[in-house]
């Protein structure tokens, strides 16, 4: 299993929805954890995406066959 945190400003983080949405269609996801962060940089959301790869360890020893 992987993680991949995305930190997206508030407001103007409409650039890292896209490149969250993206990502979430691309990948298996598992679970999706969201916190709204106060720091000294301003307000933003931070997402914790816990995914799996896309080829799972079973199908990588497989070979292909061509009929």
């Amino acid at each position: 299993m992987q993680i991949k945190i995305f930190n997206i400003p508030t407001p103007c983080g409409e650039v890292f929805n896209d490149e969250l949405n993206a990502f979430l269609r691309s990948k298996k996801v598992v679970s999706v954890e969201d916190s709204l962060v106060q720091g000294s940089s301003g307000t933003y959301w931070v997402f914790k995406v816990q995914y799996l790869d896309d080829v799972a360890a079973s199908d990588r020893d497989k070979t292909k066959v061509d009929v």
